[in-house]
């Protein structure tokens, strides 16, 4: 994220400490904002955020958002980049298949986020 991006503006406040407290030192982060039905509590209409980034020699993957209570339901998954098998690209975006607790798992991300990944991937091999 650039100091241009002005998503940063509209975040609520939890969610604003949520992030910050996994990616402060990235090097590149993209937050993206959608209504909730297909997010974290499926069937809700709030906003579910979801985060990526590369800070230093970690991938973060973060789905958040703020439930009826005020409380953030937050999901992060941290991985090295040696724990990154492979990234894949097609029309819709990217792939990155990484080894899990229980073997190999993969996540859609953002073309963007992709490509820088791909590129510290292929450095730090």
């Amino acid at each position: 994220m650039s100091i241009a991006d002005r998503t940063w503006d509209t975040l609520p406040p939890e969610i604003h400490a949520r992030i910050m407290a996994a990616t402060a030192h990235a090097d590149d982060r993209l937050i993206r904002c959608s209504d909730g039905p297909d997010g974290p509590e499926a069937g809700s209409s709030e906003p579910v955020w979801e985060v990526d980034a590369l800070a230093n020699d970690r991938f973060v993957h973060m789905v958040l958002a703020l439930r009826a209570d005020g409380s953030v339901l937050e999901v992060t998954r941290t991985f090295l980049l040696s724990e990154i098998l492979e990234i894949s690209f097609d029309d819709d975006g990217s792939t990155v298949e990484v080894m899990g607790r229980s073997g190999p798992e993969s996540m859609r991300i953002p073309r963007s986020i992709g490509r820088v990944l791909s590129r510290a991937h292929r450095a730090h091999s």
